[in-house]
């Protein structure tokens, strides 16, 4: 044999030998790579999230559960709003308030409730069942309620009424500042620059009166004023409630019974006057007609 393969032989040996040496010093450390990072393939940890009431489902109304009022309960661990089917047997369903503690919730006039984390507010949709949403912006330590329509806080006011359309009434609002948000009655409140007025059909919503918020007054019901004019809560022609200018008014004249209420129909005969003229319902009445 040449001295040249002999060579070449054992250099091959020796890189052989070398090669397993290297591979038995370095297996541990491949191993405990391994281990510590796994392949993705491996692993079997699902990301997970968890909330308040989260295993809550809808149910019933029975006598397990705890009445609030007429539109929050609590049963057992878990928070729910009301869907009356019948009011007067209390039959109905309860939906899950998702979020909500049981252990903190308690409730703020009607409408509005809280926790020890955030402010509820509870929507009527007669339509597609009622809902319940966090206010995510409220300011909890200043949040206070004013009826059942209206609540504010050091930042905004708020109106629950038609489900869907409250969300569109806080827009409406946000211009009001809540320094000088005035509820006058049950159905009108001002501000520094406008008046509300709350139209309840079907569902409550909220419209804005082109009137003077420095001077308009409430004088009942229907009936209301400013320095200009004098407004109605009358009907379009589809019977639904609108606000509408009284015509023909002489303002400094102008009377209605403080006690009329819209809902009640008073028979024959006019519901406000002036100097001049009779109205009823808006229009100027005219005996025998």
């Amino acid at each position: 044999m040449q001295k040249s393969h002999i060579y070449i032989l054992v250099v091959s040996v020796i890189l052989i030998i070398l090669g397993v040496m290297a591979f038995v010093v370095l297996r541990p450390g491949l191993q405990k790579s391994e281990e510590i990072i796994p392949p993705l393939v491996r692993s079997n940890t699902v990301a997970t999230t968890t909330s308040v009431n989260q295993d809550c489902v809808s149910t019933d109304l029975d006598n397990s559960v705890t009445i609030l009022n007429d539109n929050w309960a609590i049963k057992g661990n878990f928070v729910y709003g009301i869907n009356f089917q019948d009011y007067d047997k209390k039959i109905g369903k309860l939906f899950c308030v998702l979020g909500a503690s049981s252990n903190t919730f308690k409730i703020l006039g009607s409408i509005y409730a809280e926790d020890g984390n955030n402010i509820y507010r509870f929507d009527y949709d007669p339509y597609n069942g009622n809902s319940a949403k966090i206010l995510e912006d409220a300011d909890r330590d200043s949040f206070t309620v004013i009826n059942d329509f209206f609540a504010k806080d050091k930042k905004k006011v708020y109106f629950s009424g038609y489900s869907g359309y409250s969300d569109f009434a806080d827009s409406a609002l946000s211009a009001s500042d809540p320094r000088y948000f005035e509820v006058l009655s049950n159905r009108y409140a001002k501000d520094n620059s406008s008046v509300y007025v709350v139209i309840c059909y079907e569902g409550c919503v909220i419209d804005k009166i082109d009137a003077n918020p420095n001077t308009f007054r409430v004088i009942n019901d229907i009936y209301t004023a400013d320095k200009d004019r004098v407004y109605c809560y009358g009907k379009n022609g589809d019977g639904i409630p609108k606000i509408v200018v009284v015509e023909g008014v002489n303002l400094s004249t102008f009377i209605s019974d403080p006690s009329i209420k819209w809902n009640i129909d008073y028979g024959k005969g006019p519901d406000a006057y002036d100097k001049y003229n009779q109205y009823k319902k808006c229009k100027k009445y005219v005996p025998g007609y």
